[in-house]
């Protein structure tokens, strides 16, 4: 007689692991659909995921990170909160300002800013052909969204559970990111 492997025990699934596995889990699973809402825009995930953000940050009104006021973000703060893969950063920045895309413009901050950043540092700021990219990526995910919970499975979750979830993950993120600065976490 063979044995086979219980499923978890349901008072295991109280253990916050759990919480921060299903991160994991959504990630990976909303990817394929991330990639259905670029549309024609020609942009990868990585690059629309840079893009989307800088929207957020400049008409939305999203706090992730810092934006001085002409709307520039530096790049240290962007590539920290980004969701996909930061390794190429820099050179989806060059790609997205290149002359013949325009959908950000990059400066370097001079000595005299007084912002405390290092004399090489950059910043990033989405432009008005950037928004007009944006805009449509960022509405098919709103579709997409409302579609998804919309279906059997999540419309019977509560106003309520759907905002201490993303205080949850919000939570996640922030501590997260929060442990990335040692200077942060130490002083």
């Amino acid at each position: 007689m063979s044995k086979t492997r219980s499923a978890p025990q349901q008072a295991n699934r109280h253990d916050p692991v759990y919480n921060l596995s299903s991160i994991f889990a959504a990630h990976r699973d909303v990817r394929p659909y991330a990639k259905l809402t670029l549309g024609t825009s020609g942009l990868s995930v990585e690059e629309a995921d840079i893009l989307v953000l800088l929207f957020g940050l400049r008409e939305l009104g999203w706090d992730d990170c810092p934006v001085d006021e002409d709307g520039f973000v530096t790049f240290k703060d962007l590539k920290s909160v980004l969701v996909h893969d930061a390794s190429l950063f820099a050179r989806r920045i060059k790609k997205m300002a290149a002359p013949n895309c325009g959908l950000v413009e990059v400066r370097r901050v001079t000595k005299q800013s007084g912002l405390r950043l290092h004399g090489n540092s950059q910043q990033v700021r989405i432009t008005k052909a950037g928004i007009a990219a944006a805009k449509p990526i960022w509405e098919n995910f709103q579709k997409l969204s409302a579609r998804l919970f919309a279906t059997e499975l999540l419309k019977g979750f509560s106003p309520a559970e759907l905002q201490a979830h993303v205080r949850i993950n919000d939570a996640i993120s922030r501590t997260l990111r929060d442990w990335r600065d040692p200077a942060r976490r130490l002083l």
